[in-house]
């Protein structure tokens, strides 16, 4: 009982020193941090894509003492509707552009959103790491926005009226 309480205890401070650290690094790259629970381990950070206007949200947790993941939604299961997109061209789109940047890891969410995700073991957790694997969220959305929104549109004929709506929604 007592040993189960010491493991406890220090799975706790792994996963507090790893928030702290990356309070730091968000705070030494000058990133705009809009919301901190410390409680949650979560920090929620607005971040601009290069060559847009708009701002997008991309949430960093401490989910365990192993493991720290950061997010941004890339298309709301909604909007995926919205769109009238298929779900096979899509998937197709995001596996092409994995394929050519490694970095870039799309995924599903259990509300059937998609995301770019990246996740840094807590024992690799230093500035180079961190900064590395941030970055490539907002490089994936720019990506995204260039090379897969065009084909999507391109298959539904999507005005560009209705493809601003949307990503004004989902960024701003």
């Amino acid at each position: 009982m007592e040993e189960e309480k010491i493991v406890r205890a220090v799975k706790e401070e792994v996963m507090n020193e790893a928030f702290e650290k990356v309070l730091k690094y968000l705070n030494w790259m000058k990133r705009e941090i809009i919301d901190v629970s410390k409680d949650d381990r979560v920090i929620l950070v607005l971040e601009k894509i290069r060559g847009y206007e708009d701002k997008v949200k991309v949430l960093i947790k401490v989910f365990n003492e192993n493991w720290l993941g950061m997010m941004a939604m890339l298309l709301s299961r909604e909007d995926i509707r919205r769109l009238g997109v298929e779900e096979r061209i899509l998937l197709q789109q995001l596996l092409k552009l994995s394929f050519n940047a490694a970095e870039f890891n799309f995924a599903l969410d259990p509300e059937g959103n998609v995301l770019i995700k990246e996740d840094i073991h807590l024992a690799a957790l230093s500035f180079d790491v961190f900064e590395e694997e941030y970055f490539a969220i907002p490089s994936a959305i720019k990506a995204f926005r260039e090379k897969v929104l065009p084909i999507l549109k391109e298959q539904k004929e999507i005005s560009e009226n209705k493809l601003r709506e949307i990503i004004d929604d989902l960024y701003t």
